[in-house]
């Protein structure tokens, strides 16, 4: 909602300050609907990286690469078939989807930092060290 109907600040802030998993909300840049607007192309930039990896690396059909990746953007791991992620037969999914699963789970403001080149920042992450 933020990065999308443009509302005064300190009213995007309670929502945002809502929507966080942390006790503290950071702004990635200074306007938030900027930020929104960016951890969401970051979204949708890593949910497409995978599906070009599930399409190339296992020969999944299209329709389920994608199935699969908004699965994992969940990080549910989910997929169309009753018995998930075997019932492809492919080693490598189970590779791919773990590892987009582990990226997904992150904080989106790290992959920001690094985007910037403000490793030390993204590191320093106590959040994402436990995660580690």
């Amino acid at each position: 909602m933020m990065a999308v109907i443009p509302k005064s600040e300190s009213h995007s802030m309670y929502i945002m300050k809502a929507e966080v998993p942390e006790p503290k909300a950071g702004k990635v840049v200074s306007k938030i609907q900027q930020s929104a607007r960016i951890l969401y192309i970051i979204y949708v930039v890593i949910t497409v990286i995978e599906i070009i990896c599930l399409s190339v690396f296992t020969d999944m059909r299209l329709f389920d690469a994608v199935c699969c990746s908004f699965s994992t953007a969940g990080t549910g791991g989910f997929t169309n078939l009753n018995n998930s992620v075997l019932g492809y037969h492919i080693p490598a999914a189970e590779w791919i989807l773990s590892v987009f699963m582990f990226l997904f789970a992150a904080n989106f403001n790290l992959y920001f930092y690094i985007l910037v080149r403000k490793f030390s920042a993204a590191f320093k992450d106590e959040e994402f060290r436990a995660y580690l």
